[in-house]
């Protein structure tokens, strides 16, 4: 774990110190993200009754095989599933990439440099809208989709983002494994 995935076992004093625990693992998550995961514990976890913490941070910020150039960036009118529009900065370019228009939908497969990993956008067209391709998405779908795609030159308009996601309690999944203490 220590090798592959920068991972560790730390000992830290739950019962008499949870506060010092939290926040020695929060500097930790802190230092292995370039500061860019803050506070991933929150203030209350873990309390006195805790006895294992098992935590995990990912973060990720790729380059694409094909960079946007910031001077093609610039802002425009992004339209929302409910009809209205707001501003966004939207990255523009014109590349070779995977694509597909089928289904009621437009599908983007970007490469991050080295091909290892890819960003696979779905765009549902205005009349299906995002309800209707959420309900219908599954494994099985996303897989016919990718291995219907053509590699093509495409004009790319892609907002800039980013993505955060919060922390998980994984004491019901940990229980369905056989460790329900």
């Amino acid at each position: 774990i220590a090798r592959h995935y920068r991972g560790a076992v730390h000992l830290v004093d739950f019962r008499e110190a949870p506060d010092a625990a939290r926040a020695a693992i929060n500097r930790w998550v802190e230092e292995g993200t370039q500061g860019k995961i803050r506070e991933l514990i929150p203030p209350g976890v873990p309390d006195v009754l805790t006895r294992l913490l098992l935590v995990n941070a990912v973060y990720f910020k790729g380059a694409w095989a094909s960079e946007f150039m910031p001077s093609a960036t610039r802002e425009e009118p992004f339209h929302l599933d409910t009809g209205g529009k707001v501003p966004v900065k939207l990255m523009h370019q014109r590349s070779a990439a995977g694509y597909l228009h089928a289904r009621g939908l437009e599908v983007l497969n970007l490469a991050y440099r080295g091909d290892n990993l890819s960003l696979l956008v779905l765009l549902p067209h205005r009349k299906a809208g995002l309800r209707t391709l959420e309900e219908t998405l599954s494994a099985a779908v996303v897989d016919d989709l990718v291995a219907h795609m053509r590699q093509q030159v495409v004009d790319v308009f892609l907002p800039r983002f980013t993505t955060t996601w919060g922390a998980v309690d994984l004491r019901q999944h940990l229980a369905a494994l056989g460790m329900p203490l």
